[in-house]
């Protein structure tokens, strides 16, 4: 007996978006991540794939931004003196049910980029920005103390451009919040 259309489950794009993306999604991005300057930051996804991790395509970042999950949020200062190695000064949050396009939003993001930025001299910062990952019951943090390290090829962010352009980033976020107070 063929089912009625009213008996049919109807189509939830956020309940789909939660189980796909709810096994070790991880987005990323940088202040200084951007086409030009003045332009959106752009993001990056991965999604563990078993043994592996699989890149994901703009339009799938697009719904992973958009689409509520819990996540660790990493926000990661990558610092050099100019001589010796380089560091990572990091802070960690856990946002519940929130989607990562509202982290602003929430003042997450401002408040624990705040923290990190006042544990570093800004003139150590090549560039600022966060990492997320879907947070199911563990912390990536707590058994991967090197995470805040993951995603980041510091050939490409140690450079005298990527600073000076996460200088003007920073110089234009420091002018919205004099002018938001």
């Amino acid at each position: 007996m063929p089912k009625s259309k009213h008996n049919r489950k109807r189509h939830d794009a956020t309940r789909r978006a939660q189980t796909f993306f709810g096994h070790r999604t991880r987005v990323l991005t940088f202040e200084a991540d951007r086409d030009h300057p003045g332009a959106d930051q752009n993001a990056y996804a991965r999604k563990h794939m078993g043994a592996f991790w699989k890149d994901l395509g703009p339009e799938i970042v697009g719904a992973v931004l958009r689409y509520p999950q819990n996540w660790a949020v990493c926000i990661r200062a990558v610092c050099w003196t100019g001589e010796g190695d380089w560091w990572v000064e990091e802070n960690t949050i856990i946002a519940r049910d929130i989607a990562l396009q509202d982290l602003e939003q929430y003042d997450l993001y401002k408040n624990a980029r705040d923290e990190v930025l006042a544990e570093v001299q800004r003139r150590h910062v090549y560039d600022l920005g966060w990492m997320a990952e879907t947070y199911l019951g563990r912390n990536p943090a707590d058994h991967n103390p090197r995470w805040p390290y993951s995603e980041i090829n510091e050939l490409e962010i140690i450079t005298p451009e990527r600073q000076q352009l996460w200088r003007q980033v920073d110089e234009d976020f420091q002018q919205e919040q004099r002018e938001a107070a």
